[in-house]
């Protein structure tokens, strides 16, 4: 896996293993919930069988390709030409990225599954509005993470001038003394 033009490692930190957990649980829910609701009412089968656009299981589908999308996006090497990504700094901003993808799954699978609830409170018969709060708020919380995330790994790479002219001192403090001792 390559960030910019360092190699980094795959690494799982607590806070990202604990997100994949609840996100593959969340897919999970999202099929359990679609079967159980498809064979506890099989009077709705048939209206859902005359139903082209949406059926109940494209949410779960949905989920499951959220999942796979963020395995693509993580696994492929991105080259960050934005920002000045140097050995020492590859490592962080390449799990600052992955863990901001990851947790950009969630408002998505939370999305879909409200999505799904309002589809199968709709086949009850409820006047239910496709319409959702919920929907917005995980939009919100969407561009929150991501603009933390941006600004985080902009704080990441961005170089410091005074740690730069403490090396650049120091190494010419070291040749000044090497040429007493020669003298």
């Amino acid at each position: 896996m390559k960030i910019g033009n360092h190699t980094v490692k795959y690494s799982f930190k607590p806070a990202r293993i604990i997100s994949d957990i609840i996100s593959l649980a969340m897919a999970a829910f999202s099929a359990i919930s679609a079967a159980s609701f498809s064979s506890a009412h099989p009077e709705i089968q048939l209206e859902m069988a005359r139903m082209d656009l949406i059926s109940l299981w494209v949410f779960p589908a949905v989920c499951a390709a959220v999942i796979l999308i963020y395995i693509v996006v993580t696994l492929k090497s991105r080259r960050f030409e934005k920002y000045n990504i140097t050995k020492d700094n590859a490592q962080s901003v390449f799990d600052w990225f992955v863990f901001a993808v990851s947790l950009c799954k969630l408002p998505l699978l939370f999305s879909a599954i409200e999505a799904e609830f309002i589809v199968e409170e709709r086949l009850l018969g409820l006047e239910k509005s496709f319409f959702s709060v919920t929907f917005v708020l995980c939009a919100l919380i969407l561009v929150i993470i991501i603009r933390f995330s941006a600004h985080r790994i902009t704080s990441l790479t961005k170089t410091d001038n005074k740690k730069s002219n403490t090396v650049f001192i120091s190494s010419d403090v070291a040749e000044a003394d090497e040429k007493k001792e020669k003298k």
